[in-house]
This record gives structure tokens, C-alpha cells and sequence, in this order.
């Protein structure tokens, strides 16, 4: 694991709101009722582990898991997230 993925496990499940889709810093904020400046900088992490991608639509920057990171489950209670070098369980979106 390098250090970068192992930062990007390290904030927790706070990326899991984008398993619903791209959202913006303001709309991840209030989803799990962060700080923007919190959201701003976990956000970074994710994208320096190329766990999260973001392309910027006029003033906001939309943010959205990487391709191939999170791999949903069709059966089963937990979904994958892959890291690069492992996949980790999450429980399944509720």
C-alpha cells in the first residue's frame, strides 16, 4: 500500500457519498455534515490515491469515484472499494 492509499483509507467512509454520484464540495459537505474546508481537504487525499476524480463544471468542481474504485455489489450486504493494491468490504449503501 503506498502512502498516499494508505491516507485515502485512513479518512474513513467519508468518500461513500459519492457512491450515489458526482457531487460538488458544498453538496458532500452538507451530506455528511462536514466543513467545506474538512470536505476540501479530505477531497484532496482521495484524489492524490486516484480514488476520486474531479472535472470542473463552470464555477463548482464535481467530484465522483474513479472508475473501477467502487465496485458494487448486485447481491450480497457489502460493496468493494479498490485501492490498487487490495479491495476493502464496505457495507452495502442503505
Amino acid at each position: 500500500m503506498t502512502p498516499d492509499q494508505s491516507a485515502a483509507f485512513q479518512e474513513g467512509e467519508r468518500h461513500l457519498v459519492l457512491r450515489e454520484g458526482p457531487k460538488n464540495v458544498s453538496e458532500i459537505g452538507a451530506s455528511i455534515r462536514e466543513k467545506i474546508g474538512n470536505v476540501s481537504h479530505h477531497l484532496k487525499v482521495l484524489r492524490k490515491s486516484g480514488l476520486v476524480e474531479a472535472q470542473r463544471e463552470g464555477r463548482y468542481v464535481r467530484y465522483q469515484l474513479a472508475p473501477g474504485a467502487y465496485i458494487p455489489s448486485k447481491t450480497g450486504s457489502v460493496d468493494d472499494l479498490d485501492i490498487g493494491c487490495c479491495r476493502i468490504e464496505l457495507p452495502k449503501a442503505k
